[in-house]
C-alpha cells in the first residue's frame, strides 16, 4: 500500500537516477495497480521576454465498489521568470534567468475486485520575444518524462500512464511557424510507444538524449528519457517570435472490460534518485481524489 504524498515530497516532483550523466534503475514491484507519468520542461534564454503567460491544468476522479479503493492525483507547475535578476530552481536546480519551467504529475493506484481511477495533468509556459534584423535568438532546455505502471494480474487489471512534453516556437510578426519539438510516451496492457519528434533540426543542438523502456513479468513496465538541447537562429529581419511550451500527463486504472483505467495512491517508496526541486514560488494546481467502499 502507498501513502499519500504530502506536499514537501510534491517539491520533489520528478525522479530519476543519475548516473554517468542520466541512467535508470528498474522500480521493486508493486502491490495492487499502479500508474504514473511525469514531466518536466528547463527553459533558459538569451534575452528577457516581453510578455509572459502560465496555465495549469489539474483533473482527478475516483469511483470504488466493494471491498476495493483507489485513489489519484494530479499536480502541475507553471513559472516564466523574465527578470534575469529574479531567481528561478526548477527540476534540476536553479536556472539561469530569464527562464521558464513546466512540471507536471498524474498517478494512481486502486486495489480489490471493482474501482476506476483517472488522473491529468497539463502544463503550459508562453513567452513573446522581440529579435531585431540581425540579432540572434537562443535557449537551452532541458526535458524529461517518465511513465510506469503496474498490474499483478493483467486478466482482471488494466492500468495505462502516457505523456507528452513540447514546445512550439512561432513568428507573431509574419504569422509563420519556426520550430517545434516533441517527445512523447505510452503504457498499457498491450505494449508501449516513445516518440522523439523535432523539425527545423538547422537551429536545434542535441547535446543529450537518454532513454530506457524496461518491462517486467507481472505486467510491469518503464519508460524514461531525458534530452539536453538548445536552439540557435540569427534572423534576418524584425522578428517576434512566441514560444509555447506546454506538456501533458495522464494516468488511468480500472477493469479491462470497462476501458477504463484504474487510479493507484501516490508513492512515497518511489526508487528512483530525486532531482531537486524546492518548493517554487510559482503558479501551481493540484487536484487529488480518493475512493473507498467496503459495503
Amino acid at each position: 500500500m502507498k501513502l499519500m504524498l504530502g506536499a514537501k515530497e510534491h517539491c520533489l516532483l520528478f525522479v530519476t537516477p543519475i548516473v554517468a550523466g542520466f541512467a535508470m534503475t528498474a522500480l521493486p514491484s508493486k502491490a495492487a495497480t499502479f500508474a504514473s507519468s511525469r514531466g518536466f520542461l528547463e527553459t533558459e534564454f538569451s534575452q528577457n521576454s516581453l510578455v509572459t503567460e502560465t496555465a495549469t491544468n489539474t483533473n482527478a476522479l475516483t469511483n470504488a465498489g466493494s471491498n476495493s479503493s483507489v485513489t489519484a492525483e494530479a499536480l502541475a507547475d507553471a513559472t516564466f521568470v523574465s527578470d534575469s535578476s529574479v531567481p528561478l530552481s526548477c527540476v534540476s536546480g536553479s536556472l539561469r534567468t530569464p527562464a521558464a519551467c513546466n512540471v507536471s504529475l498524474s498517478q494512481a493506484e486502486g486495489k480489490g475486485n471493482t474501482y476506476f481511477g483517472l488522473g491529468q495533468s497539463d502544463s503550459k509556459v508562453i513567452g513573446n520575444f522581440s529579435v531585431k534584423a540581425g540579432d540572434i535568438l537562443s535557449f537551452d532546455f532541458l526535458t524529461g518524462l517518465s511513465l510506469e505502471t503496474a498490474t499483478d494480474n493483467l486478466d482482471s487489471e488494466y492500468a495505462s500512464a502516457s505523456g507528452k512534453v513540447a514546445f512550439q516556437l512561432y513568428d507573431d510578426k509574419s504569422n509563420t511557424f519556426l520550430n517545434s519539438f516533441k517527445i512523447s510516451g505510452n503504457l498499457n496492457p498491450t505494449g508501449s510507444n516513445f516518440l522523439l519528434n523535432y523539425q527545423g533540426n538547422k537551429s536545434l543542438t542535441f547535446n543529450q538524449i537518454a532513454t530506457s523502456i524496461n518491462t517486467t513479468s507481472g505486467g510491469n513496465q518503464e519508460i524514461q528519457t531525458l534530452v539536453r538541447a538548445s536552439y540557435s537562429r540569427n534572423f534576418n529581419s524584425p522578428t517576434e517570435p512566441i514560444l509555447i511550451g506546454n506538456q501533458t500527463n495522464k494516468v488511468s486504472v480500472g477493469e479491462p472490460q470497462s476501458s477504463t483505467v484504474r487510479v493507484p495512491e501516490p508513492s512515497s517508496t518511489l526508487a528512483f534518485l530525486l532531482f531537486g526541486l524546492g518548493c517554487m514560488g510559482v503558479k501551481a494546481k493540484k487536484k487529488a481524489s480518493q475512493a473507498n467502499s467496503n459495503l
